[in-house]
């Protein structure tokens, strides 16, 4: 990425982001698949077309809960 795109994402991320009121001792637990890649739908002006490509990366598997993890 350009100097330039990178500032682009960060200037997305800040207008588009949510904001957390931190204090100490706070702690946050934020779904990263929800708060990272998800967002409202876009909605097109009458008559408005767009077009979209993706790229995607493998498929995320989930595989739920694992009894050896995080506890």
């Amino acid at each position: 990425m350009t100097r330039d795109e990178k500032c682009d994402f960060i200037e997305a991320y800040d207008r588009c982001g949510v904001r957390l009121p931190w204090a100490q001792g706070d702690v946050a637990v934020v779904c990263n698949v929800r708060t990272a890649h998800g967002r409202p739908p876009i909605d097109l002006a009458p008559g408005e077309v767009r077009s979209l490509g993706v790229v995607l990366g493998p498929l995320l598997k989930k595989r739920g809960p694992l009894p050896d993890k995080w506890f």
